[in-house]
């Protein structure tokens, strides 16, 4: 399993670390850490430094911090940042709060809404926050009752997050996508 990690054709390496993901409880930190220089397709190495985000103490997370070089791959420079966020390594903290504010792209963020799923820190709702101004469309919402927008946006997908991280009660439901600006006239 772990020498299929290693092939460059993403459907086999996918194949593989959905394997490892299932498994991860009972594999040791340092196999995982063994496999990072092992690992070259792209997407299996960010969720290869995902599962170490959640596994490394404080002291080990130098041993991934590499990987957030400039000369990496977007994906695993963002995925090592998410990481080394999840063990409370403040500069990438401050480094992914950075890009998190700085996305314009409909597919990076939902590729940010999934990294702050898996973070899930209230340091990350100031930078939420500064979402809420972002009215971009990003998703249909399906069938949608009378009278609301068809189209689910940045602002609106944010808020059910702030409330999930921050464990605040809010005075509207927020465990439903919505456009929440309008129906609150913000």
């Amino acid at each position: 399993m772990f020498k299929t990690l290693e092939d460059s054709d993403s459907n086999v390496s996918g194949a593989a670390i959905q394997k490892v993901e299932v498994q991860a409880p009972n594999i040791k930190t340092a196999t995982f850490l063994g496999l990072l220089d092992k690992v070259k397709e792209t997407k299996a190495l960010k969720r290869l430094l995902l599962l170490l985000g959640s596994q490394l103490e404080l002291a080990q997370a130098g041993s991934i911090d590499p990987f957030c070089g400039k000369e990496n791959d977007k994906v695993v420079m963002i995925a090592c940042s998410a990481a080394l966020s999840k063990i409370v390594v403040v500069i990438r903290r401050e480094q992914f709060a950075k890009y998190l504010i700085s996305i314009t792209s409909v597919p990076e963020l939902n590729t940010a809404f999934d990294l702050v799923d898996y973070i899930n820190q209230p340091w990350l709702i100031s930078s939420l926050g500064i979402m809420l101004s972002n009215k971009s469309e990003i998703q249909s919402l399906g069938d949608t009752p009378p009278g609301f927008p068809n189209v689910q946006r940045v602002c609106d997908k944010t808020v059910p997050k702030i409330a999930r991280i921050s464990c605040h009660t809010f005075l509207f439901r927020t465990d439903l996508y919505a456009n929440f600006v309008l129906i609150l006239g913000n």
